[in-house]
């Protein structure tokens, strides 16, 4: 396994290899201790592994995202937000929606590999990429609602736009619910359920059959087949979620949402 950390700065909150003789990129979440909350570092980390696997020198053909068999990602940093500075606060959205974008426009497939838990930010970032597989025990939702918020870092663009159905993506997101994932199975958000702690591998086997593909053909076929879906989700449309999000993230019913969570 080579490892890029000469290009990318790996901490304890994630790391970036490649494998496969330099075709397959692997993006880890580590942050297992807070189920992998994004931290700012993190959001750069996979900013910073989005525009490698897309450099036009690089020979890469998929890359993976994953967490590990507890967990993909529990969301947004919520302990950390409490603490943050109005201007600490407006550059983690930054940071935040930044890494979203750079995975979604992307031109190489990204293929995301999902255990037990992929909520909220984590769960933008899953939408972001192109396919998902995750174990039968994974559990989706955007709990941003409970906590006086809507997901703003794409969740509210994206979900509608994957699922062709604006009344289930309302229930999901005015809920808060949790979403199973024989449910996230039927409405396509993931197009493989596998056994649990299984995720990574078939992931890697699906990485595995693109990187014997044509990198330029992957890229051209990518590119025509979400070209619908990346207008709509490229659109003025996002430009006003990001301008509502942040005005319901300072609103002080969010700021006491966070104290009462921080106090659970």
């Amino acid at each position: 396994m080579l490892s890029f950390a000469r290009i990318l700065r790996c901490s304890a909150d994630s790391s970036f290899h490649v494998v496969e003789n330099g075709k397959i990129g692997v993006l880890k979440l580590t942050r297992m201790a807070s189920r992998n909350a994004i931290s700012p570092q993190m959001c750069k980390t996979i900013s910073q592994a989005a525009s490698v696997v897309s450099a036009s020198g690089s020979d890469i053909r998929a890359m993976i995202l994953t967490g590990d068999e507890s967990c993909f990602s529990a969301g947004r940093d919520l302990k950390a937000s409490l603490i943050h500075s109005p201007d600490e606060a407006r550059i983690y959205l930054h940071n935040a929606l930044t890494a979203v974008k750079d995975l979604l426009n992307s031109p190489i497939p990204i293929v995301v590999s999902i255990e037990k838990i992929c909520l909220g930010l984590g769960l933008e970032l899953a939408l972001a990429g192109d396919i998902r597989i995750c174990g039968t025990s994974t559990q989706f939702g955007f709990p941003e609602i409970n906590l006086s918020l809507f997901p703003g870092c794409g969740g509210a663009v994206m979900l509608p736009a994957l699922l062709g159905n604006v009344s289930l993506a309302q229930d999901w997101i005015l809920t808060g619910r949790r979403i199973p994932a024989d449910e996230a199975k039927q409405a396509a958000i993931v197009s493989r359920v596998v056994g649990d702690g299984q995720a990574f591998d078939e992931s890697l086997r699906v990485a595995k059959d693109l990187a014997r593909k044509n990198r330029e053909l992957l890229i051209k076929t990518k590119h025509v087949v979400k070209f619908d879906f990346n207008n709509k989700v490229n659109s003025q449309w996002w430009s006003i979620a990001e301008s509502l999000r942040k005005e319901v993230g300072t609103h002080p019913d969010h700021r006491m949402a966070l104290e009462a969570f921080s106090r659970r």
